[in-house]
């Protein structure tokens, strides 16, 4: 009997359990399969993970980003719901997210790492405007807290401002700030999205209605963070086990012509 909702769950485990029952002609209520689930196959009901689908070249270049950097420590680091079955640490694997939309909610965008400042900046941002926040907010912050040789490792997502001229130029006059080569559509590889996520959370139920009240929700939640060590640590220290799960999962999936085991094959030699 349980072997059958488990392939059932794995089939769809977005499928509402109160209906296993009548699906599968069970005469058994809902809180026994939960219960049996969770006692017996380690599957447990979580809130549904949302991103955009990779693509074959977006699969790859995670791998790659995974086997540069899986071995660098976690102090480098530092510096309507829908629910899915799942086995732990299984968050982000394909089975188990359901493709992100947009809402055409209000949104407020800024700018700002741990720990530091927290700057507002405009929705389309520009390479002008990013360039002042590293010169005026990032590297003022870094002057104060890492010494004056000291590697500071930056990470970016690929934004088109992010790879302009100007902030380039602004990377070469600066070489102690080393960015990462972050891969595309990759937010689970960026542990400040984490940080996004936890802010959001702490508002709810108490939404926030209007542009105002978004700003001074953010700026409460960011500076109650920074006092919360222990969480970062938590964040830096986890940023193994997410490389080492692409490369568990990257050698399963189908991209075409076994090209993402000709790689490892390759870096294996080298």
């Amino acid at each position: 009997m349980l072997g059958n909702i488990v392939n059932v769950l794995r089939q769809n485990p977005f499928q509402a359990v109160k209906r296993l029952p009548a699906a599968l002609n069970l005469d058994i209520n809902e809180k026994i399969i939960r219960r049996n689930l969770k006692s017996r196959c380690n599957i447990n009901h979580h809130k549904a993970a949302s991103k955009v689908r990779l693509l074959g070249p977006d699969t790859i270049a995670r791998l790659q980003y995974a086997n540069e950097h899986i071995d660098r420590t976690a102090v480098m680091w530092q510096r309507s719901r829908v629910g899915v079955w799942r086995p732990p640490r299984e968050r982000y694997a394909r089975a188990y997210v359901l493709p992100s939309v947009n809402s055409g909610r209000i949104t407020k965008s800024y700018w700002g790492h741990r720990p530091g400042k927290f700057v507002e900046i405009e929705r389309r941002l520009n390479a002008i405007q990013y360039v002042d926040i590293l010169q005026n907010h990032l590297l003022p912050q870094a002057i104060a807290r890492y010494l004056q040789d000291e590697v500071i490792y930056i990470v970016e997502d690929n934004s088109a401002v992010h790879q302009s001229r100007l902030v380039r130029a602004w990377y070469e006059a600066h070489p102690r700030f080393h960015r990462l080569n972050h891969s595309a559509r990759s937010p689970d590889l960026n542990i400040i999205e984490n940080v996004w996520s936890k802010m959001v959370q702490e508002w709810t139920p108490n939404h926030a209605h209007d542009l105002l009240q978004i700003q001074q929700r953010v700026r409460e939640s960011w500076d109650s963070l920074q006092d919360q060590q222990q969480y970062f640590e938590i964040l830096t220290h986890s940023m193994r086990a997410r490389l080492q799960k692409i490369q568990d999962y990257t050698i399963h999936e189908d991209i075409g012509n076994n090209y993402c085991e000709h790689i490892l094959n390759i870096q294996g030699k080298n």
